[in-house]
């Protein structure tokens, strides 16, 4: 039976109820309503406690000093620790956190949201994205659920207020999903147009990714696009990618740095960064950050929470549809990229951010989709379990902040905790 139409009964409680009314009543204002309100959500949230809260991960300090440096020598091509030489990523996370630091950051730059106000906007950019893939997938009726589902995920949110480079990495990820999407759905009655600017899309996204974090997003996206041309028997819808000017594009965006650095001082800081930090990770957990396979899902109600609330339908819903176009896409982008990252040695809870916008379209699908399936009573159990245990852990993280950090996580750990209770509520109606 169809979930989204009107009725004269007195809707019963489901595990997208509230989501739904919500999102009508947004989809109710004049004008670009959707996103416009999606846009204002994500700044709210993402600002909220900025400014406040102090660095809580030693590597915040790793990316914003060597920003901060930048200003003060004025060499954009050199990234430095004080006097040491950082090889452990790549530039753009410095640059982007240096122009901003040089808009917001003060006579000194040393105004740490400023530092920390690119990740913001790039949670902003992957929410609106994630609208859009998920609107190219599984029709509009699931865009703005999606978008908000990653937008509020407990993962997105500690990274945008940290001063790192996973939130731009989500962005960059969004970035080069959509444009495969829709070349896997060419054709279909899903079809977008402007060909040539999502392809540029996903040439630029796919540069911008491997200099903010390496082989990450390539890592992901190689394999993803194999298995789509190995299930579709033909690899040449990939021909909508451009790759004529679209590699030279890319080559042309990637090389300016790698080669200004290697012009000055040789290849020994890429030599480096392969020898002190890729390799290391596939090998041995590096830095104690080392946990065994399996990892990654064991903890994904946790990590997504409060969108975990729809995981379990998600997968009903996949296993359901599986020969659907738009869950094969889905699928051949998660798996195998997931198994890779939870084979590699190395573990931390934000690596698994990339695959975040195919899995809250995918949550989004689950409850939204005109063509979907009503979760069955068990997926809906489930996940309000998953919403209460995570409102519990969240809720006991908070409460050791604020012992540890004091009163400077304000309007955050406040929103946070109302939140808490709001959705502890609904889960347990939901059950």
């Amino acid at each position: 039976m169809a979930r989204v139409h009107a009725s004269a009964e007195i809707p019963r409680a489901t595990a997208g109820n509230l989501l739904l009314r919500a999102g009508r009543a947004v989809r109710g204002m004049p004008g670009r309503h959707p996103r416009l309100a999606l846009a204002i959500i994500a700044l709210v949230v993402g600002l909220a406690g900025l400014a406040g809260t102090p660095p809580i991960d030693r590597d915040e300090p790793q990316f914003a000093q060597p920003a901060r440096q930048m200003l003060a020598s004025g060499d954009l091509v050199d990234i430095r620790f004080q006097s040491a030489p950082l090889a452990q990523k790549p530039i753009l996370t410095y640059w982007l956190e240096a122009a901003s630091a040089a808009l917001f950051g003060g006579p000194e730059h040393a105004r740490i949201w400023a530092y920390r106000l690119p990740s913001v906007l790039a949670i902003l950019v992957a929410a609106l994205l994630t609208f859009r893939l998920a609107a190219i997938l599984f029709g509009i009726g699931t865009a703005l659920p999606a978008a908000l589902l990653l937008t509020a995920s407990l993962l997105v949110q500690t990274q945008a207020h940290q001063a790192r480079a996973d939130a731009l990495l989500l962005a960059e990820m969004a970035a080069v999903a959509v444009p495969l999407a829709r070349a896997h759905l060419a054709g279909s009655a899903h079809a977008y147009p402007r060909e040539a600017a999502l392809a540029a899309m996903f040439w630029i996204g796919l540069a911008a990714s491997i200099l903010t974090k390496g082989p990450v997003v390539p890592a992901i996206i190689l394999p993803a696009a194999a298995a789509l041309a190995w299930v579709r028997r033909d690899a040449r819808w990939l021909g909508h990618l451009r790759a004529r000017w679209g590699v030279p594009l890319l080559l042309l965006l990637l090389v300016p740095w790698p080669a200004a650095v290697i012009w000055r001082s040789g290849p020994s800081l890429f030599v480096q960064a392969w020898q002190s930090d890729i390799f290391p990770k596939m090998i041995s957990g590096q830095e104690s950050h080392g946990a065994p396979p399996l990892s990654y899902l064991a903890t994904s109600p946790l990590t997504l929470w409060p969108a975990s609330l729809f995981l379990p339908a998600a997968v009903e819903y996949a296993w359901r549809r599986r020969r659907d176009a738009a869950v094969v896409f889905c699928a051949s982008v998660i798996i195998p990229g997931w198994l890779l990252f939870e084979a590699a040695p190395t573990k931390l809870p934000h690596y698994i951010m990339p695959f975040l916008p195919l899995l809250a379209a995918l949550m989004a699908a689950s409850c939204f989709s005109p063509a979907g399936d009503e979760p069955s009573r068990a997926a809906r159990r489930v996940g309000a379990i998953f919403l209460l245990a995570g409102a519990a852990c969240v809720s006991g993280a908070i409460a050791l902040s604020l012992l540890r950090l004091g009163p400077g996580l304000g309007v955050a750990a406040a929103a946070w905790i109302a939140g808490l209770a709001a959705t502890a509520a609904y889960g347990a109606v939901v059950a």
